[in-house]
């Protein structure tokens, strides 16, 4: 089957030319959940209780993403169901018969898709290309690649429209630093661009702004310098040090877990902070269970909020 980009999956959606499967996948974390959740606008909004479904692949089997699938829309011309975390279902820790037969149904349904369904698995890790689910999705679902730039005037418009949405621009010198930082990856030009957007907060940002807070690869061996800088009000160090330790490959659970208990802590987080400290937390906690944001964009602007306060 084809692979499309964002931009073609769009189109497609806006014009009602979509197929019955669909396979998201890379490393844009925002741009797959804004992808998911376009394809909602096939249905009406006063229909879209009755005719989208939402289901995470932790929670569901092959079997009951098969009932999904299968079950008749309901006023409406076709029904949407999104699988998110789809390697959980899709991907069983351990191989073994019964793990195989618990993916049967889905196996079986893959090449006959319901046409008055589009069911979309949204993977949060890449699948493993030797299963035979993978396989069979990669024969008979269109895949759509994230994390990846198709130009530099892809890459300007992200840019652009990053920077509209909080009523703020970006100088040509400042962009041009931002694409440059980013090598040609989707992930780390958004992550870079709301960064320093977060960092300026009002106005136009410069290439000197950018090179503030969106830097080359670098390392720290402070486990602790994200909390360092928090505690110091220090916005700058806290978002350098939280880039370096997504970088190094920790999670943003494992990072909200260490600010919060820093919080907690009375010699290290001043009494008159803590309360609105923990609102703060508690927020950024529930978006990212909920799938409510890019989950490094969401923690630099819990660490902005922590330091202003």
């Amino acid at each position: 089957m084809p692979t499309l980009s964002p931009a073609a999956l769009r189109q497609q959606i806006a014009s009602r030319t979509v197929g019955p499967l669909y396979l998201i996948h890379g490393s844009d974390e925002t741009e797959k959940s804004a992808l998911a959740f376009a394809f909602a606008e096939l249905v009406e909004p006063e229909l879209r209780a009755f005719n989208v479904e939402r289901l995470y692949g932790g929670d569901v089997s092959a079997g009951e993403i098969v009932d999904a699938a299968r079950t008749l829309p309901m006023m409406a011309e076709r029904r949407i169901v999104v699988v998110l975390q789809a390697e959980r279902a899709l991907q069983p820790k351990r191989e073994s018969e019964a793990a195989s037969e618990a993916l049967a149904p889905l196996s079986e349904y893959l090449p006959k898709p319901a046409a008055s369904t589009v069911l979309v698995f949204v993977t949060g890790e890449e699948l493993d290309g030797r299963r035979r689910i993978t396989q069979q999705l990669a024969k008979h679902a269109v895949a759509v690649q994230t994390g990846a730039l198709e130009s530099a005037a892809a890459a300007a418009g992200l840019i652009g429209e990053l920077a509209a949405a909080r009523g703020m621009t970006v100088d040509r010198g400042a962009a041009a630093r931002l694409m440059e930082l980013a090598g040609g990856h989707a992930a780390k030009l958004r992550a870079d661009t709301d960064r320093v957007l977060t960092f300026v907060g009002e106005g136009t940002v410069t290439a000197g702004d950018v090179d503030a807070v969106a830097t080359e690869q670098e390392s720290s061996e402070d486990v602790w310098a994200v909390v360092r800088a928090i505690e110091r009000s220090n916005a700058r160090a806290a978002l350098r040090e939280l880039r370096l330790r997504f970088e190094a490959g920790d999670t943003a659970f494992g990072l909200l877990g260490q600010i919060a208990w820093a919080v907690r802590q009375p010699r290290r987080f001043p009494p008159a902070r803590v309360a609105s400290a923990i609102d703060a937390l508690f927020r950024t906690d529930l978006a990212l269970k909920s799938s409510g944001g890019d989950p490094r964009v969401l923690l630099e602007r819990l660490v902005v909020e922590l330091c202003g306060r």
